[in-house]
């Protein structure tokens, strides 16, 4: 058996918008490196200054280079007969699959991830990047996120795996033939094999290319799968309904439920009877005691309620209470955490010491909520990219929601438009609103606000 170990560069990490701009192919049975190819691509686009800072490959570098069209007949013969294995093997599997169907070819290999089988034969390391992996197992890595020089390193890394445990690799193709059965009729395998192990949203399509249901995930192949197990069982006529998938990494829960709501609001797919996720189930309410004093209350909600403080679960609510009252030295009894009491456990609370009067109490309390509710004009939430190399940030524009995007970690992230600039915007709604505010009941840490003109 053969093994076509590949890696690609390209403009960005949209496959459907982006376009190559270098690829490599390092062809090994397992044990040695039989032959390889390497050549730049001009992906007749321009490439970012920040992916040029991240490769080397400037626009000037591709402009003599062959276009994909020239190469395709050529490469192909290099994944013949074998296996197509990559670090992260979407992402290099779709941009070529891609690619070869613009030119008419149709690209359809079998796939092997390095990362999936590092995790499992050389457990319990602390990161399984390409380059923390080269580090960890002695591998030479020449010219890091250039193509040539990261599928040498990945054909070398893959040689060892093989060496050590290739009973390993043979399991992964064994596992595919138990998943095929649960794979729709109408859908293509490469379709399902080719889905990340990441964060995103998720699209299922009917023949006309018609969004028919949308969901999020953690980890977007495994919540597929298990949706595919639970609809056998329930018999929704979705299964035979669905003909194509489409996904959008997030990296992130938090963008993953952003771009949900957004999604089905805009598509309102059949299969989506109502936004799934209901983050309103739990409130903390406040209301004057005979004292005069502002008492908090956990309960379920209503839509009557006018609660700013959303929250899934009772725990995440009595969460945020504690934290409240510890943070500001409030009373646990009148925050509502010791019920039939006559003092509350603090014996340094100024309440129950009669040291404080109903006015001074309540406008700490008012002033503690607004600052955890961070009711800011505008900000950003910095959450975890698509890939070590890079971070979320979601913008609230005017406490507006104005879609999320992707920076570079090396990319000095220092005034509000240089965020604007990578943002993809999406439409506002009430969910989106429930959605920010759970989080940021419980993630306050994550904001970063901006002075606004």
């Amino acid at each position: 058996m053969l093994f076509a170990v590949t890696d690609i560069e390209t403009t960005g990490s949209n496959h459907v918008d982006h376009a190559i701009t270098e690829v490599s192919v390092y062809v090994t049975d397992g044990e040695k490196i039989l032959k390889e190819y390497s050549s730049l691509v001009n992906p007749k686009r321009s490439i970012p200054p920040f992916i040029t800072g991240l490769t080397g490959i400037s626009n000037e570098d591709v402009a003599a280079a062959p276009e994909f069209s020239e190469i395709a007949e050529e490469l192909l013969t290099y994944f013949e007969d074998a296996v197509f294995v990559a670090h992260n093997v979407a992402f290099d599997y779709n941009f070529l699959r891609v690619s070869f169907m613009n030119v008419g070819i149709n690209f359809n290999k079998a796939r092997l991830c390095t990362v999936r089988l590092s995790r499992r034969i050389f457990p319990n390391l602390n990161s399984y990047s390409l380059g923390n992996l080269c580090k960890s197992l002695d591998i030479e890595l020449i010219d890091r996120h250039r193509a040539y020089g990261d599928a040498q390193a990945t054909a070398v890394l893959f040689n060892k795996m093989f060496h050590k445990n290739r009973a390993t690799i043979f399991e992964v193709f064994a596992n595919r033939k138990n998943i095929s059965s649960a794979i729709p009729p109408n859908l293509s395998e490469d379709d399902f094999y080719a889905l990340p192990e990441t964060a995103g949203v998720y699209y299922f399509k009917d023949a006309q290319n018609k969004p028919i249901y949308i969901g999020k995930a953690i980890n977007i192949k495994k919540r597929i799968l298990s949706h595919f197990y639970n609809a056998r069982k329930t018999k929704t006529g979705l299964l035979d309904a669905v003909h194509k998938i489409d996904y959008t990494e997030t990296g992130n829960e938090l963008a993953a439920l952003l771009l949900e709501s957004s999604e089905i609001n805009n598509y309102w797919p059949k299969y989506n009877t109502a936004q799934k996720h209901n983050y309103q189930n739990f409130i903390v309410n406040r209301y004057v005691d005979g004292m005069g004093f502002i008492r908090l209350g956990i309960q379920k909600n209503r839509p009557s309620y006018k609660s700013q403080l959303f929250f899934k679960t009772y725990n995440d609510a009595r969460a945020f209470v504690e934290e409240l009252c510890k943070e500001n030295g409030l009373c646990d009894k009148l925050c509502g955490l010791h019920l039939n009491t006559e003092k509350c456990y603090n014996n340094d609370c100024t309440v129950c010491q009669g040291e404080e009067r109903p006015t001074e109490y309540n406008e700490r309390l008012l002033n503690a909520i607004e600052k955890r509710i961070r009711n800011l004009s505008t900000f950003v939430i910095k959450e975890n990219g698509r890939s070590e190399s890079e971070d979320c940030y979601v913008l609230i524009d005017k406490l507006k929601y104005m879609g999320f995007g992707f920076i570079p970690k090396s990319y000095e992230v220092k005034t509000l438009k240089e965020i604007k600039e990578h943002i993809q915007s999406h439409k506002d709604n009430q969910d989106i609103q429930r959605i920010l505010r759970q989080y940021i009941n419980i993630n306050h840490e994550q904001l970063i606000s901006f002075e606004t003109a």
